[in-house]
């Protein structure tokens, strides 16, 4: 017994995505916002390490300031922010999105919190 499967890759993707139907709902839009937002705070984050590289003098291709460098305390603060925020950022705007289907004022709100939390972080350091 053999079974075939007839049709192209994307017929069977049409068929399986119509056996679900779905609809965006009208405030998704807050969460797009917030998406856009999330990535003008991760370019905020590059200038900051961009400018903490310059101001302590810590050369590339070094991620984190070399052992025994007198500012390593202060470049390693700015730089750890923007890598803390990178090891997030992919995993909570799929979590942001896909929430966001079903509940988007609020999936918009936590992405904005963590959005303000992680300024608010990175200027404090």
């Amino acid at each position: 017994y053999q079974r075939r499967v007839h049709g192209t890759l994307s017929e069977c993707l049409f068929f399986f995505a119509s056996q679900f139907p779905m609809e965006i709902p009208p405030d998704f839009g807050y969460v797009v916002l917030v998406v856009g937002l999330s990535w003008i705070m991760n370019i905020f984050l590059i200038v900051q390490v961009a400018q903490a590289r310059k101001k302590y003098n810590v050369q590339y291709p070094n991620l984190y300031a070399p052992a025994g460098h007198k500012n390593a305390a202060a470049f390693d603060s700015v730089q750890r922010a923007h890598q803390n925020t990178l090891e997030n950022f992919a995993p909570l705007q799929l979590l942001m999105v896909l929430s966001g289907l079903v509940f988007p004022r609020e999936a918009a709100g936590f992405g904005l919190l963590w959005v303000v939390g992680r300024v608010a972080g990175a200027i404090n350091h």
